[in-house]
């Protein structure tokens, strides 16, 4: 009996233990006008239920899960001074995560200064030799690239205020880079609120969020390095790269920051539509285009050789458009 009772408790306690919080964020609330710590009544919504988590005080702990949609924060003694904050889930959160914050109050204004917030959570599984960043896209193309190691480093995470006009326009994509590999998130949108984005890694090697892509430079083969060709396509008489690609080109650069003495060939391509002097020259742009790429990476022009198609014989007598598309394209190739 004594046997069975102890199994039931180990299997209550695996079940208590596999619903545990994934989130455990950490915050404060501070009157900006005294600089005092203030100590509310602080609730969450979970599944549409209102849970009490009781009294503040500085640097409160919150365990969060997938389940709890805001956090209720009740400055006086009535619902009419109710702060509702939302909270937003940027990943699996299979693992655990840290977050904190200092929330600004105005007790005049019954309000919360900056509420709606970019979280990059400290992730469970830090590794030092990872390398973590972040990128910027508006309008499908990249505004600008950040990098959060530093931050990660210093088991701090990253907070960003989120401006009163959150674009949809505007999206971002979290990338990690270990062993040469590059995992990289699908791209996600920022909402009003609090936006937790995961950073963990988890047994399948995929990044975070669902249907995550990785992209590899290279393959190990015992002790050898051998490197893989890669290819970029375009669409038809453009040379703008397309968004897909970035992670690639991202692989290409790390893989040749850490292998100095690597150079690279960036030979580009077009089909067999239309003049064959445009067709050229639109052939030397992918290929420039690609390489400019890179070199804003911080890859030396020096290390990378651009070529271009003269003409487009090898493909005279290629008509179907599907086949077309297959020219389309630069080849990095090694040197």
């Amino acid at each position: 009996m004594k046997l069975k009772f102890i199994i039931l408790f180990l299997l209550i306690y695996t079940i208590s233990w596999s619903q545990e919080k994934k989130i455990q964020f950490t915050c404060s609330f501070l009157d900006d006008s005294t600089g005092n710590y203030l100590k509310p009544q602080l609730f969450i919504n979970r599944n549409n239920e209102k849970v009490s988590i009781g009294e503040t005080s500085a640097n409160s702990k919150i365990g969060l899960d997938l389940n709890v949609s805001e956090i209720l924060l009740e400055l006086g003694h009535s619902n009419s001074h109710l702060i509702r904050i939302p909270i937003n889930y940027h990943g699996k959160f299979e693992k655990q995560s840290y977050a904190n914050y200092t929330f600004s109050v105005s007790k005049a204004k019954k309000a919360i200064i900056e509420k709606d917030l970019l979280i990059y959570c400290y992730p469970n599984d830090f590794q030092k030799n990872n390398e973590y960043q972040v990128s910027h896209f508006v309008n499908e193309s990249l505004h600008c690239t950040k990098s959060l190691t530093k931050f990660i480093n210093n088991k701090t995470g990253l907070v960003i205020p989120i401006s009163d006009e959150i674009s949809t326009q505007s999206s971002y994509q979290v990338s990690i880079i270990k062993e040469n590999i590059l995992l990289k998130s699908p791209s996600f949108f920022l909402k009003k609120g609090i936006n937790l984005v995961d950073l963990n890694f988890y047994n399948n090697t995929s990044l975070m969020l669902k249907d995550s892509v990785q992209s590899r430079i290279v393959k190990k083969d015992n002790s050898s390095t051998i490197w893989v060709n890669q290819t970029i396509y375009f669409t038809q008489s453009e040379y703008t790269l397309k968004k897909e690609y970035f992670s690639t080109l991202d692989s290409i650069t790390n893989y040749l920051k850490t292998n100095p003495n690597f150079t690279i060939n960036v030979v580009g391509f077009t089909d067999n539509v239309g003049d064959k002097r445009l067709n050229s020259t639109l052939a030397e742009y992918r290929a420039k285009v690609v390489a400019n790429y890179l070199i804003n990476k911080g890859v030396s022009p020096k290390r990378i050789i651009i070529n271009w198609q003269k003409s487009n014989s090898e493909n005279n007598n290629i008509v179907e458009s599907e086949k077309l598309s297959e020219f389309r394209k630069v080849i990095i190739s090694q040197y």
